[in-house]
């Protein structure tokens, strides 16, 4: 333990007399580097940070939110999205949709200097979207743009122009979802109603052969019969004996028919009321809220000056560290 913290104290020591031997050396250098990096960050072109911030609307079933008593409607609208909502938020920003939009727009091929000729111009201009343009969930379910340009003006117009083309582009998916949602349950609504006609024709034709109430009917037959047979009265007896045996006959499909008859009618209740959110989904959807939109940044995000000439500095005395520690080993292994 106590040679651990000698030869700590060894190393320390070699440090602090090593940066005393070379320190005019690396004063100079230090000096050197501060004002040649100083004057560099002059050259580089500023550029210029907007920043937009958004919620995702919690639902994009505006439908539901109109139609289903069980909920209220003022606070769905006005809810905002949960973690889901806001990743699918970016996955749309982060789109080619996106790009593609924005790129066409502002004309940006031009704007970052990139040559129609150049093979790779597609990838050239990605990298420069990739590195200027920015999209993140934040921690309170909100999704942040930010957008970086040398003109503080054009970076605010893009940010807001994005705005408006995810909420399109959500919009579409939205309505192209709610499009499909429609036939579905359209379609399933129609085959319903055939089946509840197909089945009331059924019943009704037994209806046409006298059955109505099975339970009480068979009873009141039961009680005819047996009255029949005590008046010694067999034609009645079995003309009930062959109405009875109808009814035996048909009572089981009946009773399915009827039971069918009523999950139909109330799946088609259910049905109707998915079809009229169906249909209202693709009249009506929810935007995102915008919480903050884009406005021209007064004060340059890049370069930064002082880590510019920190990282330079500091870079550079290590570099000098390693060199003039090479040198002074090299010297000391090095035959006379």
């Amino acid at each position: 333990m106590s040679e651990t913290k000698e030869n700590k104290e060894m190393d320390n020591s070699h440090i602090l007399l090593f940066l005393y031997k070379w320190r005019k050396p690396l004063l100079i250098l230090t000096v050197v580097t501060i004002i040649a990096s100083s004057i560099v960050t002059f050259f580089i072109k500023p550029r210029y940070t907007s920043t937009a911030t958004l919620f995702p609307a919690l639902t994009n079933n505006a439908g539901k939110v109109l139609l289903d008593g069980n909920t209220n409607p003022i606070e769905d609208v006005m809810a905002f999205g949960k973690e889901e909502n806001a990743e699918q938020l970016v996955q749309i920003l982060e789109s080619d949709a996106v790009f593609n939009s924005i790129a066409e727009r502002f004309h940006l091929m031009n704007h970052y200097g990139i040559s129609e000729q150049d093979a790779k111009k597609n990838a050239i201009l990605r990298e420069y979207y990739d590195t200027f343009f920015t999209f993140k969930r934040t921690e309170f379910m909100s999704v942040k743009i930010e957008v970086s340009d040398w003109d503080n003006q054009l970076a605010a117009q893009m940010a807001n122009a994005i705005i408006s083309i995810s909420d399109s582009i959500q919009a579409k998916v939205a309505h192209a979802r709610a499009e499909k949602s429609l036939s579905i349950v359209q379609k399933s609504y129609e085959n319903l109603e055939d089946s509840i006609q197909t089945n009331n024709d059924s019943i009704n034709r037994l209806r046409a052969m006298g059955i109505i109430d099975i339970g009480f009917q068979i009873k009141e037959l039961t009680r005819g019969y047996t009255s029949a047979l005590i008046a010694n009265n067999s034609s009645a007896a079995k003309q009930i004996e062959e109405q009875i045996d109808i009814f035996k006959k048909n009572a089981t499909r009946f009773d399915h028919l009827h039971s069918i008859l009523g999950y139909e009618y109330g799946q088609l209740g259910t049905l109707g009321i998915e079809y009229q959110q169906a249909q209202a989904n693709i009249k009506n959807t929810l935007p995102m809220f915008v919480l903050d939109k884009a406005v021209p940044a007064d004060k340059k995000s890049y370069p930064v000056r002082w880590i510019i000439v920190v990282v330079s500095t500091l870079s550079v005395l290590l570099m000098a560290y390693v060199v003039i520690l090479g040198m002074e080993k090299f010297s000391e292994i090095k035959p006379e």
